[in-house]
């Protein structure tokens, strides 16, 4: 590990134009001082690898067993070795295989920070030389300037960019190599308002997940760190077990929790690892080719709502009104890759399959979710809740009855489910058809452990149905998506996270213009080749065909594109979509 007292930290003016740093004597490139860059948040210089590198202990631990390809990643080239004849590049690569990355295009800038816009698909980088915030093409790798930032911390190098995926909150880090700052960044004015000291020295780069925790990368302990994003204060997970130095990227996918990280050991290795978030420790996945990387990952936050398989989209959930059986249909986006029974059946018909989510780990509930769908059964006699624990489409178990209320009364609806109260628990959101009052249980687990009273508590009128709790304009919180019986329009409720309403509108088409069609369930069933993702989308369907509907929306409220699931029904109008809702 390295460690310096301060003030042995010396840079080249010439090599390394960065505001703030005029002032620093040029000790380290006039007598290239292997010691006075022993730690460095810049890029590495052409002569340090060559003199330095055989004073540093070799450190070439062994692979991990491959694993299989997943998602496209992103990583950015901050300086090449020969035989690579072209300047740093973007590059991107299907996770985890960094090792075998497409170029997509040159570029020059000292791009330290970077990150994606997951929802609009858009790569922001911070260029270090001139404190300009700019966006990286995917396909070419050119970058647009945006204009400079204002007000970072005085003598900084900009180390990391991060954007919570769920708010779109930026924060930045950045270091004087004696402290780091942890700082908010407005992506549209470009202001910088530093938050606080994170509490290390060097924390090279920053990378914030799907239940907005900050983690840090300090390169001059070689640690992972946990940062407060209200105050910046950092503290310590533990060593990452790499010898790391200069400048180097980490990033969330978001679509599992996974951080990964390319940890840069000089002379051109690079090392793409995962990071425990409970040790720090980091296993090796690959070796990219001879460079320096920062890097970043596209993906979204993905719901265990109606996710019967925890892959990165919800599924359909079917009951038989007759039979009372359910099915799954597994989706991939739009697309049924496999349908599969849900066992066993219900022991008495009078049970009705109202909800799918995660209410906890199998077994034990209250420990927590364990991201797999559960489903929610109602008695329509005594109206009693149960759940079923799940493993895929198979129950674990007996079913676990609701505790810590008594049941309510026929007059009340369970019409949705999902997490109100950021404790990362499904509640239940229950709705009076005769009063139109709503309500929302707030659960741990199975047990009921209080309520939440949404404003206002109740729609206009009767005609009006909770058919979905979902996050429609990416703010982090739960919406609630209204059907009207009556007319078929359907409006949305935005809410704050105190279940406030914020706005009230009609989407855009505001219905599907013809009687037969109901909506059913929500989810992100966007592919990836849509315009825009990570946003709840509509589930319709045909009372007299059975056909089914996905409206593609955006963040506004307004349909992008429609299109028929594949295939187009589950045999007709037998069965009726349950959820996910």
């Amino acid at each position: 590990m390295h460690r310096l007292a301060a003030g042995l930290v010396f840079f080249s003016v010439a090599t390394f134009a960065t505001p703030g740093w005029a002032d620093r004597p040029q000790r380290a490139a006039v007598a290239h001082d292997c010691r006075a860059l022993a730690n460095s948040p810049l890029d590495e210089p052409d002569w340090y690898a060559r003199e330095c590198q055989p004073r540093l202990a070799p450190q070439q631990p062994p692979l991990t067993a491959p694993e299989s390809a997943g998602d496209l990643a992103y990583q950015y080239n901050l300086r090449t070795f020969a035989p690579v004849v072209n300047p740093s590049t973007l590059q991107s690569f299907p996770l985890p295989t960094a090792s075998g990355s497409t170029v997509l295009g040159p570029q020059t800038r000292k791009l330290f920070a970077t990150d994606f816009d997951d929802v609009r698909k858009i790569l922001y980088a911070i260029d270090n030389n001139t404190y300009t915030l700019g966006t990286l093409d995917k396909v070419t790798g050119a970058f647009t300037a945006l204009g400079a930032l204002t007000g970072v911390p005085v003598g900084s190098v900009i180390t990391g960019l991060s954007i919570d995926p769920r708010t779109f909150v930026a924060y930045m880090s950045s270091t004087d190599t004696t402290a780091s700052t942890l700082s908010k960044i407005d992506l549209t004015t470009r202001a910088v308002t530093p938050i606080g000291d994170i509490g290390f020295e060097q924390v090279i780069d920053i990378a914030i997940n799907c239940k907005g925790e900050i983690y840090g990368h300090d390169i001059v302990q070689d640690l992972l760190v946990k940062i407060d994003p209200a105050t910046g204060a950092g503290v310590s997970i533990g060593p990452t077990g790499f010898d790391s130095n200069f400048a180097q990227g980490m990033d969330f996918d978001n679509s599992d929790g996974t951080l990964y990280a390319w940890l840069y050991q000089s002379g051109g290795v690079t090392r793409f690892v995962k990071l425990d978030l409970a040790t720090g420790a980091a296993t090796v996945l690959a070796t990219p080719a001879a460079g320096e990387y920062e890097g970043a990952i596209p993906n979204c936050c993905y719901d265990a709502k109606g996710n019967f398989n925890r892959d990165k989209s919800p599924d359909l959930i079917f009951r038989n009104p007759v039979s009372n059986a359910s099915l799954v249909w597994l989706m991939n986006g739009i697309n049924r890759i496999s349908s599969s029974s849900v066992t066993p059946n219900p022991a008495d018909a009078n049970w009705r399959l109202t909800a799918a989510d995660d209410f906890g780990t199998a077994g034990s509930p209250a420990a927590g979710p364990d991201g797999n769908s559960d489903l929610v059964f109602l008695h329509q006699t005594t109206r009693q809740v149960e759940f079923w624990m799940m493993n895929g489409t198979a129950r674990v178990g007996a079913a676990v009855p609701l505790t810590g209320t008594a049941p309510l009364s026929s007059d009340w609806d369970l019409s949705a489910s999902g997490d109100f109260n950021f404790d990362g628990r499904s509640d239940l959101v229950w709705r009076n058809h005769v009063t139109q009052k709503i309500v929302t249980w707030l659960m741990s687990g199975t047990q009921k452990a209080g309520e939440r009273i949404p404003t206002p508590d109740q729609a206009a009128d009767a005609n009006w149905q909770i058919v979905a709790a979902l996050d429609y304009n990416h703010d982090g919180n739960r919406d609630f998506l209204f059907y009207n019986t009556s007319s078929g329009k359907i409006v949305l409720w935005w809410l704050d996270p105190n279940m406030v309403r914020t706005q009230g509108f009609f989407t855009t088409p505001d219905s599907a213009g013809n009687a037969n069609w109901k909506v059913v369930a929500g989810g992100d069933y966007s592919a990836s080749t849509q315009t825009q993702c990570c946003v709840a989308d509509i589930v319709w369907r045909n009372d007299t065909s059975g056909n089914l509907v996905i409206w593609h929306m955006d963040t506004a409220g307004s349909r992008l594109t429609g299109e028929f699931t594949n295939p187009v029904n589950n045999g007709g109008a037998a069965w009726v979509v349950a959820g996910p809702k």
